[in-house]
């Protein structure tokens, strides 16, 4: 007998087989003043997906522009480090500089 709960590894993402009953909430949208306000949708990855289903009878959607990076061990790691705390001690320089200014 097969494994119900054996992960799959497919192309980096992991699935599982037994993923099929939806344990995720429900979200449902209600217009507020002509905004939409949504309920629910607690747990899961991917929230996008399931928005745009309450939005179908609307004939509206929501666009996902969020990236997924994944750092992948190499000679260039310790740059792209070096870089990312760079960018953070610019940023954190800026913040300060702005606070004393206001």
């Amino acid at each position: 007998m097969a494994n119900v709960n054996k992960k799959i590894i497919s192309k980096g993402k992991a699935t599982e087989e037994k993923e099929k009953k939806s344990s995720k909430s429900p979200v449902t949208v209600e217009v507020v003043d002509g905004i939409f306000v949504f309920h629910g949708g607690k747990g899961g990855h991917n929230i996008t997906e399931r928005k745009n289903k309450a939005l179908e009878p609307y004939g509206k959607c929501i666009y996902n522009y969020g990236l997924l990076l994944e750092l992948i061990p190499g000679d260039q790691t310790s740059r792209i480090n070096q870089n990312i705390g760079n960018c953070r001690y610019v940023h954190n320089n800026y913040l300060a500089e702005r606070i004393k200014c206001y």
